[in-house]
């Protein structure tokens, strides 16, 4: 891992960075996009669960459980 080193004078003060080979970042931004789409999906599909129990609550207020015991 080779980086370069890039000066660019702010206000008359020195400013450094590290700025890894374009390749590199390249790499990095396939990952972080890989990983964005897995967390997109894992949001819709729990967005989608959250929708399915809102929808089972409602229906077991109207249709109580028949099997459920009476004390």
């Amino acid at each position: 891992m080779i980086a370069a080193y890039v000066y660019t004078p702010i206000n008359s003060s020195a400013f450094f960075s590290i700025v890894p080979p374009k390749d590199e970042q390249d790499a990095i931004v396939q990952y972080i996009k890989a990983q964005e789409e897995k967390v997109n999906r894992f949001i819709v599909k729990k967005l989608r669960f959250i929708e399915l129990l809102k929808e089972q609550k409602k229906y077991n207020c109207v249709y109580p459980n028949p099997f459920k015991r009476v004390k």
